[in-house]
């Protein structure tokens, strides 16, 4: 699946599209017009997540590893889980363990029809449980009628924690530890300069 980054001209003609596109349901009465604009809106929703899953895959690849966790712990609008759930869509529908026709438009319900086991995750496939408008609650309910359970709950594969998440957050809290030890020494300083005038 190649995802193109968008050039500045093909932003500034989106954005003049789009004005055309308000501009003109403003004035509308037709319901076929706001039906058409709003599933191509709803259709954009899946390629954006797709598009920023991409950037991380490759952000990941090209950057030391310092530098893409502090991308994403200090520079992203989202946090290291969402880039995660990102990131691992992406890379369910570019190895097609997830059809991209079947891909419903919200990416956390992607994330856990990824998380499924490969078994639960074909089984749903084959009964049409996954498509385009699939919900996490229809992934919940297939789930627990298929393994008789009474208590609907996703059936995920154990995870260990995150190694290199948790790297990260120590060097996360040393740097921020060192910094305030920094502060400390300011302030003492400066607090021995005050009591020195003050004599």
């Amino acid at each position: 699946m190649a995802l193109v980054p968008a050039s500045r001209a093909s932003l500034l003609r989106d954005a003049r599209a789009e004005t055309q596109v308000r501009n003109k349901l403003e004035q509308s009465h037709d319901p076929d017009e706001f039906v058409r604009e709003i599933a191509a809106e709803w259709a954009n929703l899946k390629q954006n997540f797709l598009r920023i899953g991409h950037y991380l895959v490759t952000a990941k690849a090209n950057l030391p590893h310092g530098d893409y966790l502090k991308l994403i712990n200090e520079r992203l609008p989202f946090g290291r889980n969402v880039a995660h759930q990102l990131a691992a869509v992406y890379l369910a529908v570019e190895s097609q363990t997830i059809p991209l026709d079947l891909l419903p438009s919200s990416y956390t319900t992607c994330y856990q029809i990824v998380r499924l086991e490969p078994e639960q995750r074909a089984a749903a496939m084959a009964e049409g449980v996954i498509h385009p408008r699939t919900t996490a609650r229809d992934l919940t309910r297939f789930v627990a009628k298929r393994d008789g359970k009474a208590a609907p709950t996703l059936t995920i594969p154990s995870q260990a924690p995150d190694r290199d998440a948790l790297e990260a957050e120590q060097q996360r809290l040393d740097a921020e530890l060192a910094r305030l030890r920094q502060r400390e020494q300011q302030i003492c300083r400066r607090m021995a300069e005050i009591q020195t005038l003050l004599r």
